[in-house]
């Protein structure tokens, strides 16, 4: 009997030693975070996305399509992209090419070629506009810190995993497929989040991005209002204005660990304050392809023959656009 016993009790620590060593199983949230992680390695990648947006604001723009191909460097820091446009009713759709790049913290944007414009020449030119210098790298890293915040700000049950057999890559083997799904509890959380831990990078990642002065003082206004107001006034606010009605993503990650696609299906409810509430569908995909493996950029960069500082362009709006 005392054998049976020690025997037993032999077995159970065998089993507690065997479960230590092998770690707890890995949930989908966690999957989805290593995923994020690996992510901070990648220097060199090819992309493909595309975004269709619809919307019943106005008859006359009922949809936007956005296609977007093109490469990136993070060390040294370049981008490359050919941008598609689509954007009009069932009746009549316009179509815009603007091929953009980056390098040396100036972005270059096409001036496009669309019908309205007077000056056929200005379609030769680049539009320069300075960004804020910054090391890209360590801004990469700050973003993917900032999306793991947010995959955390979710319950575990947001997560599942999904059969990889009825998925597949252009390239390369699938390890996990990971479906999250966001409801209107969850984007209340997220946004909490965003306000309370993570103001600080929003803050200056719109301060990057702000172009013009209006969109400047906007930040500025974003940055007095969260500092002067009670973030649970704020949040309440978000909340009422947007309704989640749908939100599915799904996610690729391959072998490596890499994140090789993603897909979002969304529909939203934005209550305005002038055009009332705005129904608002979006479908995401975007691939990821030559990770870590250089490719050649195409897109010459602009000399200053080809270019026009924003603030002229702006200037001379209303001739490029016959106003």
């Amino acid at each position: 009997m005392i054998k049976r016993v020690l025997f037993f009790i032999h077995l159970i620590i065998l089993s507690i030693g065997i479960t230590g060593c092998l770690g707890q199983e890995e949930t989908e949230k966690e999957m989805m975070i290593k995923a994020l992680e690996k992510s901070k390695e990648v220097n060199n990648y090819t992309f493909q996305g595309t975004l269709k947006i619809s919307s019943d604001l106005t008859s006359s723009i009922s949809d936007i399509h956005f296609k977007v191909t093109g490469q990136e460097s993070v060390v040294p820091y370049l981008l490359e992209a050919n941008t598609e446009i689509k954007a009009g009713s069932k009746e009549m759709k316009t179509t815009i090419e603007i091929p953009i790049q980056i390098k040396n913290d100036t972005l270059y944007v096409k001036v496009p070629s669309i019908f309205f414009m007077n000056l056929p020449d200005q379609t030769k030119k680049f539009i320069s506009i300075e960004l804020e210098k910054g090391n890209q790298q360590s801004e990469k890293i700050e973003t993917i810190d900032f999306l793991i915040d947010i995959l955390n700000s979710l319950e575990d049950e947001a997560f599942i995993e999904e059969d990889v057999q009825n998925y597949s890559l252009e390239k390369g083997e699938l390890k996990h497929v990971i479906q999250l799904t966001v409801n209107q509890a969850q984007f209340v959380n997220i946004m909490k989040t965003i306000i309370e831990e993570d103001a600080e990078y929003v803050l200056k990642k719109l301060e990057r991005t702000a172009i013009t002065e209006e969109q400047k003082n906007y930040v500025k206004e974003i940055e007095e209002k969260i500092s002067k107001e009670d973030v649970a006034q704020i949040i309440r606010d978000l909340e009422n204005r947007f309704t989640i009605r749908h939100f599915e993503m799904i996610q690729l990650i391959d072998q490596d660990n890499h994140v090789r696609k993603n897909v979002v299906d969304a529909n939203i409810l934005i209550d305005t304050e002038d055009k009332g509430k705005i129904d608002v569908k979006i479908m995401f995909e975007e691939k990821m392809n030559n990770i870590n493996h250089a490719m050649p950029f195409t897109i010459p960069t602009p000399t200053e023959e080809e270019t026009i500082n924003l603030e002229e362009f702006i200037q001379n709006a209303p001739i490029y656009l016959n106003m």
